[in-house]
C-alpha cells in the first residue's frame, strides 16, 4: 500500500537455445502506471490496474547472456504524481479503503518458438448453435510464411464439474477449421463450429462447453487458447429480466473484490469457489462485482454453480482530465474481451 513510484529490479537469463524465438514480458496485474527496461532499452509501457497484459521484448532479448530488468511503477494517490493522481486514473475502492498498487500478479518471461493461439472473441448463438471463434497467432520470427492448420473443437463439460484444462474423458461435439499463412508477428484467422441441438446454460441447470484450439491437429495449452462458454439469452422487458425466454427474479447481494487483508492481491481460487458457494446457501442468485472486475476463477466458479453475475469496471469516483476518457474506455474494453464468454455474467 503506497502512493508515488516503485523501482523494482530482476536479473535474468534466456536459455541460448531459445534464439530465435518470440520472448513476451508478462504481467499478471499491475497497478498502475508502468514502464520496463531491459538493459537501459524501453521494454514497453501500459496504463491499468487490474488487467493482464503483456511487453513484445523479442527485439531487446539476448538468450544465453545476463540481462537486467527494471520495472518503474506510479500508484496514483490522493496527491498528484507525474500527472496522476486516484481522481483522474480508474480505481475502484481505493480512494475508500487502502490504496493498493505495485506488482499484485505474477511477472513470467514467454518463449513462443511455434504457432501460440489466443481465442481473442467468442460468438455463441443459442438459436443455431454456431460458436465462431476470432483466434490471434503469435509466431516466431523463424517460422514467418508457414502455413498452418486451424481447428475449434467444441467440448461439453459435465454439469457442476471443474474443468482443469484437460480434454480426458471429454468428447467433441462440433469442429471447424480453417487454414492460413501465419504472419512473422501475429496473424488473425477466424474459424467457426456447429452444435447440433446446444443445452442452455441456466442457474438452475449450469450447462457448459469449453472452446479448443488446435494448431496441425495439436491441442494447445496457451493460456488463453480455450474457453468455456454456454447457450443462453438475456432480455428486458417491461415484465422484467428474462433468462432464456424464462421471467428470472434476482436476489442479488453485494460483492466488493478488493481483499484489503490480502495486499489486494486475488485469494486463491479454493477460496473464490467457497465465496460463490456461500452466495447460493444464502439464497441468492447474483452476485454485483462492485467497481472492479471479478477474478476470473470466481467467473469460473460462477458459471459451473449457476450464479448470475452482474459485473462493473473499475472507474469510479473520477473527476475531469484530458486523459480521463480513454483511461476509462481501456477498463471497459479489456474487461468485456477478458469475460465476455462467460454465461453467468
Amino acid at each position: 500500500s503506497y502512493d508515488g513510484v516503485a523501482w523494482m529490479v530482476r536479473e535474468f537469463e534466456l536459455p541460448a537455445a531459445s534464439a530465435g524465438a518470440r520472448q513476451l514480458l508478462s504481467f499478471g496485474q499491475a497497478n498502475y502506471q508502468l514502464r520496463a527496461w531491459i538493459d537501459g532499452d524501453l521494454a514497453g509501457e501500459h496504463e491499468g490496474g487490474y488487467d493482464a497484459f503483456h511487453l513484445d521484448v523479442t527485439e531487446l532479448a539476448r538468450p544465453g547472456q545476463a540481462q537486467t530488468l527494471v520495472v518503474r511503477l506510479l500508484d496514483a494517490g490522493a496527491t498528484a504524481t507525474g500527472g496522476l493522481s486516484l481522481a483522474t486514473t480508474p480505481h475502484a475502492k481505493e480512494s475508500w479503503y487502502h490504496n493498493f498498487g505495485g506488482l499484485l500478479g505474477p511477472v513470467e518471461l514467454l518463449t513462443i518458438d511455434a504457432p501460440a493461439p489466443t481465442l481473442t472473441a467468442l460468438h455463441v448463438d443459442p438459436a443455431s448453435g454456431v460458436v465462431r471463434a476470432e483466434v490471434e497467432l503469435l509466431n516466431a520470427p523463424a517460422r514467418a510464411g508457414v502455413r498452418a492448420l486451424v481447428e475449434l473443437a467444441v467440448y461439453p463439460i459435465p454439469l457442476y464439474a471443474s474443468f482443469d484444462g484437460s480434454l480426458d474423458g471429454l468428447s467433441a461435439v462440433a469442429r471447424g477449421q480453417v487454414r492460413c499463412e501465419l504472419a512473422a508477428d501475429a496473424s488473425s484467422v477466424q474459424v467457426s463450429a456447429q452444435v447440433a441441438k446446444p443445452l442452455p446454460w441456466s442457474p438452475e441447470r449450469p450447462r457448459r462447453y469449453v472452446a479448443v484450439l488446435l494448431v496441425d491437429g495439436e491441442p494447445c495449452v496457451e493460456p488463453g487458447s480455450r474457453r468455456t462458454f454456454g447457450f443462453r439469452t438475456v432480455s428486458l422487458d417491461r415484465d422484467g429480466l428474462r433468462l432464456n425466454g424464462r421471467l428470472t427474479k434476482l436476489f442479488g447481494v453485494l460483492y466488493q473484490p478488493h481483499w484489503v487483508g490480502r495486499g489486494g492481491m486475488t485469494p486463491p481460487a479454493e477460496y473464490l469457489e467457497a465465496t460463490v458457494a456461500t452466495m447460493l446457501d444464502s439464497g441468492f442468485n447474483l452476485a454485483r462485482a462492485h467497481v472492479r472486475p471479478a477474478p476470473p476463477a470466481f467467473l469460473d466458479a460462477a458459471d459451473r454453480q449457476g450464479l448470475l453475475v452482474l459485473e462493473e469496471p473499475a472507474i469510479g469516483w473520477v473527476e475531469d482530465d484530458p486523459g480521463l476518457a480513454a483511461r476509462l474506455t481501456h477498463e471497459i474494453d479489456w474487461m468485456v474481451d477478458r469475460d465476455h464468454h462467460h454465461p453467468s455474467i
